[in-house]
């Protein structure tokens, strides 16, 4: 009958509302909510920033690739203007890189920790370099037209390149010392991966330098 339906209709709402009321009020469930909650909103930002730590390495290699200063091999694009190559070399690198650190130290932290102090010294590295050029360029190609120029000229500039500079510089001495918690028995590894590290990424353009050749630049470039 009608009120037979009603009644089960009736009932199906109220079982249904309990059970949200008791997912809500329930210390775990709730503490499971708000952790999967808490998870996740760090995770969605750090999505947009993927494209940033995945494209962005490999547009600067393929401007240098552009320029003449890479092999033809690195300078291939697809439709979308990404350059496949550099990436899935990027990607062979990391891959090889992070299970060479985590086989030799047979610790995830302490193959994060050796990870992010080398890509510490890559960038700071690369501060430091970019400090310099824009000292140099200053004095050396004054009348370029510029988007945008450091105030009081020669000296604002020499000012904030000293300051950047420094603070590169005590970024790349930090990064020496490992954290107080790192395994004592992994210190020797830490300091010998870094080293090595820093070296070959100085010795690599020098050597790459060495090898280039005239055809390397695209025709539109000539």
């Amino acid at each position: 009958s009608a009120r037979t339906r009603s009644c089960a209709v009736m009932s199906y709402i109220e079982s249904n509302f309990n059970n949200f009321c008791f997912f809500f009020n329930d210390t775990a469930t709730t503490e499971i909510y708000t952790l999967s909650l808490h998870d996740a909103l760090p995770i969605s930002g750090q999505t947009g920033g993927f494209s940033t730590w995945l494209l962005g390495p490999v547009k600067g290699f393929l401007v240098v690739a552009k320029d003449g200063e890479l092999p033809p091999f690195f300078q291939k694009v697809n439709k979308n203007n990404v350059p496949v190559n550099l990436m899935i070399i990027q990607a062979i690198v990391i891959s090889v890189l992070g299970t060479f650190l985590l086989l030799f130290t047979t610790s995830i932290d302490v193959a994060f920790w050796i990870s992010v102090a080398l890509s510490m010294l890559i960038y700071v590295s690369m501060y430091i370099l970019m400090y310099l050029s824009a000292i140099y360029l200053r004095y050396k190609k004054p009348n370029v037209k510029r988007s945008f120029k450091i105030p009081f000229k020669n000296f604002g500039m020499i000012i904030v390149s000293v300051i950047g500079i420094i603070a590169m510089a005590l970024s790349f001495i930090i990064a020496f010392f490992p954290p107080a918690e790192f395994p004592s028995q992994h210190r020797k590894l830490y300091f010998s991966i870094l080293i090595i590290g820093i070296i070959v990424v100085f010795a690599l353009p020098f050597i790459i330098n060495a090898f280039k050749k005239p055809h390397w630049i695209l025709k539109n470039k000539k």
